[in-house]
Parts: C-alpha cells; structure tokens; sequence
C-alpha cells in the first residue's frame, strides 16, 4: 500500500514538471513569434506611399523626364505637335510653360501617339513670338497642315478671363480655319469635361489683325492652350496635363 502511494505521488511530482516544463517552452515559443511578427499595416502603409502618385510634384515628374531640346528639328511628320510662342510664362511653383510643353509631348509618345515638341529659345519680344513660332512650325514640321498644332500657354492671374483652375482654348476668328478649329475645341473639351476634375472653356479673339491669327491659320486642328494661370497649384496643373492628354488620345482613337 505504502508503495502505491509511493508511485502515486511520483507519478503527480513528474506531471507537474512536465507540465510546467511545457509552459516555459510555450512561453518562449510564443516571443519568438512576436519579435518576428511583421507589421502588415506599415507594409500596407508603405505600398499606399509609393502608389500614391500625388505625393510625387509636377517639377519632380518632369526631372524625370530626359528631354534633348537642344535640336527643335521634327523628324518626318507627327500628327501632333507641341511649341510654345511664350516660352518665358512660368507658374508661381517653378514651371515653366516649355517644361509642360515637353512633359505633354512625353505623354503622348507614351501613350502610343506620334507626337513632337519644338523647343523655342527665351528672351523673345512679345510683339515677334508668334512670327518666330510660326517660322518653326513651317520649317521644321513636315505635314503641318494636317496635324494637330497645340501653342501651349499659361494665363495670367491679372487678366479678366484668367481662372487658376482651368484650361482655356483661345480661337482666333480672323482666318480661314476657325470654323474647324472652333469644332476641334468643343470636341475636346467635351472629352475634357468627362474627368471630373478638370474644367475648360473657349476664349474668342475677334480682332482683325495678322498678329492674332495665332498661328492657327495653319491647320484645321490649331489651338492656343492655356493651361491654370501663374497662380494656379502644382496638383491641379498636373491633373490638366493627364487629363489633356488622355482627351488627345480618346479623340485620335475615334
């Protein structure tokens, strides 16, 4: 009898330890898990970090950009074509109209269409701009009169028609092509206005003067872009640029 309860109380002293010995090597299990443990919701907070692309300035996309400006000859034709008759306008934030310009023209080639750029140097009196782009649309740009001629601007905010969150086409209704043009403009700002998040407008020009035909004497599709004025926000201008560039594309699909 004495030595059943011998091995009784044996058997409850080598259970206890068992037991205990099992809670110690659980407790040790379970902090390794916890040092290893990763933190899904900083992943998650990283990932939304670089897909979101507003965290990402007009003037850091357009550093990244590699643009040769140095020649403004257009190789063969291009069914679009980008110039700016004011290259000195620049937005409050660093921009210059040249660099949207460019940034446009970049789109366009990404997104599968033939577009080119012509550079234009800077310091140009006001009065000869448009001569001098004129001259650099009809020598360098083979088939112009059937592309789409885009004379990017900015506006500025002290003008009576500015508004820092659109984008204006200004038509000349002294040449020959307004009517087309004119239908051009409506044609894209219908696209436009589809986004949601850009407005647009037409501006008129009905003056009669060789100055102000704007250049758009020159094709069916010619039109003065301005795009937000001095004041407008780095955001903004950048969602005018996508925006623009995706209405390019859907009315060159059509």
């Amino acid at each position: 009898m004495k030595k059943l309860h011998k091995n009784i109380i044996i058997s409850i002293i080598f259970l206890t330890i068992s037991i205990a010995l099992g809670y110690v090597y659980l407790r040790k299990q379970n902090k390794l898990l916890d040092s290893n443990k990763i933190d899904n919701s900083e992943i998650t907070k990283s990932i939304d970090t670089i897909n979101d692309s507003s965290n990402i300035s007009l003037l850091d996309t357009i550093k990244d950009i590699t643009i040769d400006n140095s020649n403004s000859t257009i190789p063969l034709s291009s069914d679009i074509v980008i110039y700016n008759s004011h290259p000195d306008e620049e937005y409050e934030f660093g921009v210059k109209v040249t660099d949207l310009g460019a940034l446009i023209n970049h789109k366009l080639n990404t997104e599968g269409l033939n577009s080119s750029f012509i550079s234009s140097r800077s310091n140009i009196e006001y009065l000869n701009s448009y001569k001098i782009s004129n001259e650099s649309i009809t020598q360098n740009a083979s088939g112009y009169e059937n592309a789409i001629l885009l004379d990017i601007h900015r506006s500025n905010s002290g003008s009576f028609e500015s508004n820092p969150e659109m984008i204006t086409f200004v038509l000349a209704k002294d040449n020959q092509h307004f009517e087309e043009n004119n239908k051009f403009a409506e044609q894209l700002i219908n696209e436009i206005l589809k986004s949601d998040k850009v407005k647009a407008s037409i501006y008129y020009y009905d003056v009669t003067s060789e100055y102000l035909k704007l250049n758009q004497e020159l094709s069916n599709n010619s039109l003065q872009v301005e795009i937000g004025t001095d004041k407008s926000d780095d955001n903004y201008i950048q969602e005018c640029v996508d925006v623009l560039v995706s209405s390019l594309k859907n009315i060159k699909s059509t």
